[in-house]
């Protein structure tokens, strides 16, 4: 079994694919049915689904992402992150704002998307 995607409520599927795209990397590879796809390298595909203002629409409820990304992709992230003045914070609470995480063989901060979901970028220590 492999994964291969998952699907993001949004209000503006295109909005929140290019933040993610921005933060994350892959590549927008466009519309997949009614969703904004996001392909990333290792086939995995995440899908932004433009719910809109629908009058079905029961609102946006906050998720929350964690994504594992490499130690280069992390300080890339986070230099994005501030160079935009986005707040990120250390805790998934959002107390500890400016300031990324330490546990064990892992580091990593908080970020709000442009729907209010919760990504946590990831980066492991590697041994030696």
């Amino acid at each position: 079994m492999r994964f291969d995607h998952t699907v993001v409520w949004t209000a503006d599927g295109f909005e929140t694919a290019e933040f993610w795209a921005d933060i994350l990397g892959g590549r927008l590879a466009g519309r997949v049915g009614w969703d904004i796809a996001l392909a990333f390298d290792n086939e995995v595909t995440v899908r932004f689904a433009d719910i809109g203002s629908s009058s079905r629409d029961p609102g946006i409820q906050q998720q929350r992402y964690a994504i594992t990304v490499s130690d280069d992709d992390f300080r890339t992230a986070l230099k994005l992150i501030e160079q935009r003045r986005i707040r990120y914070w250390a805790d998934a609470r959002r107390t500890e704002e400016g300031n990324t995480y330490r546990h064990g063989d892992h580091r990593g901060f908080f970020v709000l998307d442009p729907n209010g979901h919760l990504l946590e970028l990831m980066a492991f220590t590697i041994s030696s």
